[in-house]
């Protein structure tokens, strides 16, 4: 300990005790602390449009990294991109959903009560919001899909997307997984599938079409794609009631195959509705994969498409016959196109109870 004498102001000298300096190595050790918890707080990703079209999971949102900024950049004007993000999985706390802010300004994420709706940007059920005067969005997220749109022929050097939680106590109960697809006009795709020629789409879209149920058994469910192609056939009219011939030959199947549709079942228990994010790519892909994929292993008919009649539509579906189901379970289906990345809207079903038969039966 040292003391130091201090004269008053007006008595004698009095004794008051001086720290003494600290080391620098205390101070390197604070440095460290605080870029440590920078570095684990809030991240920066980068992308270039030349590794674009792509589809990526993104790090994971929790108490160590808490936001973080990914920024698309081009040595050109961007002058088109299209962004679209999936939750693959929430915390422990799912009513925590993290916000999407975009903006063209890296330095400016502010937005508030007075942004306006955007539908050009973007948005399923609700649109997008974009700030007055400044070009920032908020993005909406509909069960676990959101998506944003820019196109204009000027062009930005740069796009960054912020990725954060609302609040700050929200991540000790997030650990929140994000998948993102990103793609840009003018950009030559690594596949050269006729498919994929066109890249200036979304890389992941919802599709507001869903499977149609025709009926269960105790292990077997026959479902039914949306119309794939259909003919319509012009009905006759007053004063010409010609009738159309007996024998009408169906429009030709194109050369793109409709077989190509996979049908995703999942226990309604692991299915990603359970945590409101029916619309999540990813979220319904793992669950189906996690599943055991009961779609493509179980089905007892191999994915047909017929031209067939169903209620009042008439024209190209695909239906499945799938078998190995559990009695008396709750199932939670979509069809899932791989090459346009298209994800219906599930259905749901349950199988019968598994009737024995009677002793009568039996004799």
């Amino acid at each position: 300990m040292r003391l130091t004498h201090f004269k008053g102001e007006n008595g004698p000298p009095r004794n008051r005790y001086r720290k003494p300096p600290r080391p620098p190595e205390f101070f390197l050790a604070l440095l460290v602390f605080a870029l440590t918890i920078c570095t684990t707080t809030f991240a920066q990703l980068s992308l270039s449009t030349s590794s674009l079209p792509l589809t990526v999971t993104l790090p994971p949102l929790n108490t160590s990294t808490q936001a973080f900024d990914l920024s698309i950049t081009s040595p050109s004007p961007i002058t088109s991109l299209y962004l679209t993000l999936s939750i693959c999985s929430l915390g422990s706390n799912t009513s925590i959903i993290p916000a999407i802010l975009v903006s063209l300004d890296p330095e400016n994420f502010n937005i508030d009560e007075n942004s306006v709706s955007d539908r050009n940007s973007g948005g399923v059920l609700k649109a997008n919001r974009k700030a007055r005067g400044a070009d920032v969005w908020a993005l909406a997220w509909d069960k676990g899909f959101a998506n944003w749109t820019y196109v204009d022929e000027e062009g930005v050097d740069s796009v960054t997307t912020r990725i954060r939680f609302a609040k700050r106590e929200e991540a000790s109960e997030g650990n929140v997984v994000l998948q993102l697809g990103a793609s840009v006009d003018g950009i030559s795709a690594a596949s050269t599938s006729i498919c994929q020629a066109d890249i200036s789409e979304p890389q992941q879209t919802v599709s507001p079409l869903m499977l149609y149920l025709g009926d269960t058994t105790s292990t077997q469910s026959l479902l039914f794609s949306p119309l794939l192609l259909a003919s319509p056939q012009t009905q006759p009219t007053y004063p010409n009631y010609t009738l159309p011939p007996a024998f009408m030959v169906p429009p030709t199947i194109p050369e793109f195959s409709f077989s190509n549709l996979d049908l995703l079942i999942i226990p309604t228990g692991s299915s990603p509705t359970a945590s409101g994010l029916d619309n999540s790519h990813c979220a319904a892909l793992n669950a189906n994969s996690t599943t055991g994929a009961l779609g493509s292993s179980n089905l007892v008919v191999n994915a047909t498409t017929e031209w067939m009649a169903i209620g009042d539509e008439e024209g190209y579906r695909t239906y499945w016959v799938i078998g190995g189901l559990i009695p008396s379970s709750n199932y939670t289906a979509y069809y899932y196109e791989p090459i346009t990345r298209t994800l219906s809207q599930p259905i749901w079903f349950s199988t019968k109870q598994c009737m024995s038969p009677s002793p009568s039966a039996s004799r």
